[in-house]
Formats: structure tokens, C-alpha cells, sequence
């Protein structure tokens, strides 16, 4: 198994990869200042919609 997790807070973000059991990298970056909520919404939603394409694309290829 493979996770791929971010967390996004009006503090900081955290991205996390775990294989198996292992976390095999993790970076937290922290905002000079709290980060609008509306802001965070946007990264996570363009996450989201970036790695829902990805995953199309590996599933059925360009046609998809």
C-alpha cells in the first residue's frame, strides 16, 4: 500500500508519502502568516482535481 496524504492548515501544510508501513518522506512548510481558509480550499481542491486526473489517466490513458 501506498498514501500519499497532505494536510493543510492556517498554520501549516504537511505532505506525507507512506509505503507499507514506512513513512519514506515527510515536509511540513509553515505560513509567515495564517493562510485564508478559502485559500487552503483552493490548494486542496487543485490537489484533488490534479491527482483525480493523474489516476484517470493511469487507469484508462489519453482516451480517457
Amino acid at each position: 500500500m501506498t498514501e500519499v496524504r497532505l494536510l493543510l492548515t492556517q498554520k501549516s501544510a504537511t505532505l506525507v508519502l507512506t509505503i507499507g508501513s514506512n513513512v519514506v518522506e515527510q515536509e511540513t512548510w509553515k505560513f509567515d502568516t495564517p493562510a485564508p481558509r478559502r485559500e487552503l480550499r483552493d490548494i486542496g481542491e487543485c490537489v484533488f482535481n490534479d491527482c483525480y486526473d493523474l489516476m484517470n489517466y493511469a487507469t484508462h490513458g489519453a482516451a480517457g
